[in-house]
């Protein structure tokens, strides 16, 4: 049953209300065995943990320079005070476990525009999710966002036209900019 707040709401699509945000995400939380227990924040400094998932190469959009996204950001996050991991979406054995405890241990979650993003349920509060947003002239672009800010998330778009349709890539210009605002938030 979801509990709305009757004063909260963005376009069409009415909000749950915050407390029982936390709610959820603390019994979410009990449902994922690790050691410490999931809490809805995190304790303060690194290591930082930032999650990019991604769609293999066999999906209809993917990002074609994935290896060179990957060395950019493990350029521009090197350990030990960042940890990376990559997810691949499209593993038809990816189990829904899996994708939950990925997304509430990341601070930042880096997701192309689509169907994973609704894990965002399970990041903890002031998380950042990150949508890589192609030009795909749909009337989607805010839904991502409107649920970030519902379930207490930051929310940044990196935009490239071309680089999630077959053939695409992002450019070096893009992935520079967004270490960028990626590190900026982090420090914040």
């Amino acid at each position: 049953r979801a509990i709305r707040r009757s004063n909260l709401n963005y376009g069409s699509i009415g909000a749950v209300s915050a407390e029982a945000v936390q709610r959820f995400k603390a019994a979410a939380y009990a449902l994922i065995p690790c050691d410490p227990r999931l809490t809805t924040y995190f304790a303060p400094g690194p290591p930082y943990r930032i999650l990019v998932a991604f769609r293999g190469n066999k999906a209809s959009r993917q990002i074609e320079n994935m290896g060179e996204f990957e060395h950019m950001l493990r350029t521009s996050f090197p350990a030990p005070d960042y940890v990376l991991r990559l997810l691949n979406t499209s593993d038809p054995y990816l189990a829904f476990d899996t994708q939950m405890h990925a997304v509430a241990e990341a601070h930042v979650v880096i997701a192309n525009h689509g169907a994973f993003e609704g894990n965002m349920i399970y990041m903890r509060n002031a998380s950042l999710l990150v949508e890589l947003f192609g030009n795909y002239g749909n009337n989607e672009i805010h839904t991502f966002q409107r649920l970030a800010v519902m379930f207490g998330l930051h929310y940044a778009r990196l935009h490239a036209d071309t680089a999630l349709y077959p053939g695409g890539a992002y450019e070096p210009d893009d992935l520079d900019r967004w270490a960028e605002r990626i590190r900026g938030w982090l420090d914040s």
